[in-house]
């Protein structure tokens, strides 16, 4: 008989722990860690999206006016980057070796890309947190179309 009030008791503190879990509020996806889309960082207005016909028009009209930084490993930069990027990958970011290749003027337009998107979304949130505010998001370079250095 004790043995059956035990489990009973152990059953009825495991749904009443459980159902309290289920009910807490959870974290926004802003506030996690790991994949992060543009759209989240868009509402905020610290991001914007930009195409690849958009960042070709500035190349060609804006030089000076912006950087653009690739955030993929230095195997795939070596590869083919677009004109004029520099390399900080997306784990360097938030690192003091990153951020000393950032500009140090934090209203510098900054355009990010990596190949697919991803890694993108994830450095303009770093920049973000970095306090940049005028950060736009190419997403990948796949469909580039207009060549890349090497």
């Amino acid at each position: 008989m004790r043995n059956l009030q035990q489990i009973l008791t152990l059953i009825a503190l495991t749904t009443l722990v459980g159902t309290s879990w289920a009910m807490s509020p959870k974290p926004e996806a802003t506030e996690m860690e790991g994949d992060v889309t543009v759209e989240e960082f868009t509402r905020e207005g610290q991001v914007k999206r930009v195409t690849h016909d958009e960042v070709k028009e500035w190349m060609d009209t804006k030089s000076g006016e912006f950087v653009i930084i690739d955030v993929r490993t230095e195997e795939e930069f070596n590869q083919g980057h677009l004109p004029g990027a520099i390399l900080v990958t997306v784990n360097e970011i938030a690192t003091p070796k990153g951020q000393a290749l950032l500009p140090n003027n934090l209203d510098m337009p900054l355009i990010v890309y990596c190949r697919s998107g991803n890694r993108s979304a994830q450095a303009a949130k770093q920049l973000a947190d970095l306090g940049f505010n005028e950060i736009y998001d190419m997403g990948g370079l796949n469909g580039w179309k207009y060549g890349l250095d090497k």
